[in-house]
């Protein structure tokens, strides 16, 4: 049971939390998952490339019922792929950002904070990776079944 004092608290932080208010605010939330497109449904990214229409007829195999499942197990594939390259360049330009090959007054300093702001990256990009990588278990489960 939560305290009258407890209540009174949660309310007042509500009041707080309620999003953005201004049209400038809205519009810059609503754009929050197209970011990095790890996160919006596959419609807003355009067709898939054409390897992985293959791989989506090659999972269907001719069963007409199963074509949409076969579909998004491509489209979480084809996600993963991105996620995989996303990696890739990130790593890249902090290992560009880090290559000093004439000596600098704090760059363990500027290492340090390049290394940790990576790591958040890599963190959110495995967050992504973890959801579709469980989605993906399933779908490709289904199709095994039928």
């Amino acid at each position: 049971m939560v305290s009258d004092k407890q209540l009174a608290a949660n309310r007042r932080n509500a009041n707080r939390s309620t999003g953005p208010k201004t049209p400038a605010g809205k519009s810059t939330a609503s754009r929050n998952a197209l970011r990095h497109g790890l996160s919006t449904p596959s419609k807003l990214n355009g067709p898939l490339p054409l390897r992985y229409e293959k791989l989506s007829t090659a999972l269907a195999a001719g069963r007409a019922p199963m074509a949409d499942m076969a579909r998004l197990a491509a489209e979480l594939r084809f996600h993963l792929n991105q996620i995989e390259n996303s990696r890739l360049f990130q790593l890249r330009a902090a290992m560009a950002a880090m290559d000093t090959s004439f000596p600098c007054p704090g760059i363990e300093e500027l290492e340090g904070r390049a290394l940790l702001a990576l790591a958040g990256e890599m963190a959110k990009l495995e967050r992504y990776a973890r959801r579709l990588r469980s989605r993906l278990s399933k779908v490709m489960k289904a199709l095994d079944a039928n």
